[in-house]
C-alpha cells in the first residue's frame, strides 16, 4: 500500500454502529478496505487501563509517523482519570481529517485542528513492515 496517495471514502463508516465496530474495530475496517490487516485487540472497550496496557505491550510492533499519512491509525488520549494514557482511537483519512467512533455518538469526521480532539492526539502510527 502507498501510504498517502490512498483515498478513502469515510461515508460507508458513518452508517456502522458502535455495538457493531468500537473504535478499533473500525479502523481495522478501513486497513482492510485499503489492503492491510491489522491485529484484533480483545478488550473492553471501557477498560481504559488495559487499552493503555495493551497499547504498551503492541509498541514494537508499530512505527510512529512525524506528520499524519492516510491510512494510519491516529492514538487518542481520552481519558480525564489519566490524561497521558492512550485509550482511543481513529483514523487519518487524509486532507486534514481523522474517523474515530464513539459509543455515546457512533462513527463521525473531525478535523485534525479540533480544539477537543487536536490536543488529545498521542500520535500517528503504521504497522512496523
Amino acid at each position: 500500500m502507498t501510504r498517502g496517495a490512498v483515498k478513502i471514502d469515510h461515508r460507508k463508516y458513518l452508517a456502522i454502529p458502535y455495538r457493531q465496530a468500537d473504535c478499533w474495530e473500525l479502523i481495522r475496517r478501513v486497513f482492510a478496505d485499503c489492503g492491510q490487516r491489522l491485529p484484533s485487540f480483545a478488550v473492553a472497550a471501557a477498560d481504559a487501563a488495559a487499552i493503555a496496557a495493551q497499547v504498551d505491550a503492541a509498541r514494537p510492533a508499530w512505527r510512529r509517523l512525524a506528520a499524519p499519512e492516510a491510512p494510519c491509525v491516529v492514538a487518542i488520549c481520552n481519558d480525564d482519570q489519566d490524561p497521558a494514557r492512550v485509550n482511543h482511537f481513529g483514523v487519518y483519512l487524509g486532507d486534514g481529517t481523522v474517523l474515530h467512533t464513539l459509543e455515546a455518538s457512533g462513527p463521525c469526521v473531525w478535523r485534525l485542528s479540533h480544539r477537543w480532539w487536536a490536543p488529545r492526539i498521542e500520535g500517528y502510527y503504521v504497522p512496523a513492515e
